[in-house]
């Protein structure tokens, strides 16, 4: 009878732990975040229309915002897409991108409200010749300089 008893309560306390939740789960936690999306804009602005490019949602990226792409989702319903992007973005085709002094030189239209042909903005693309690229500072990315009343499209990121 002894040993009932004890199997009794070994079965109890296994089931006591099996219901109770794991310590190391928080249960504020939800589930898990979908990956947050990015575009590329269709439409072409110039520097002083690039912060009010994107859809509601969405704001201009900073480039480490979208900097790996790997840990991103490519919104394709709302940007640019090529004939072979599948569900990814563009290649070799540049948008204004909010940057930091990383990509020299910092140069932003003045905080993105000046179209003038004197000043200039920071624009990047992603790489495209995989067989020749070069790794760059910055790589995957590839960063250029436009004047700021250049029309070019505009990064954006899910708010």
């Amino acid at each position: 009878m002894n040993g009932f008893k004890k199997s009794l309560l070994v079965l109890l306390g296994l089931l006591i732990l099996l219901a109770a939740p794991a310590p190391f789960v928080s249960q504020a936690q939800g589930p898990p975040q979908r990956p947050r999306k990015f575009y590329l804009t269709e439409a072409e602005h110039d520097g002083a229309h690039a912060l009010s490019a994107c859809a509601a949602g969405y704001h201009m990226a900073s480039l480490y915002e979208i900097f790996d792409p790997s840990n991103l989702r490519y919104n394709t319903e709302l940007g640019e897409n090529q004939a072979d992007s599948g569900f990814g973005p563009p290649i070799l085709i540049f948008g204004w991108i909010r940057a930091s002094s990383s990509i020299p030189p910092l140069t932003n239209c003045s905080v993105w409200t000046n179209a003038s042909g004197t000043e200039r903005g920071n624009a990047v693309s992603l790489h495209g010749y995989f067989d020749s690229n070069p790794v760059t500072q910055i790589s995957p990315w590839f960063a250029f300089t436009f004047a700021c009343n250049d029309a070019q499209r505009v990064w954006c990121v899910q708010d």
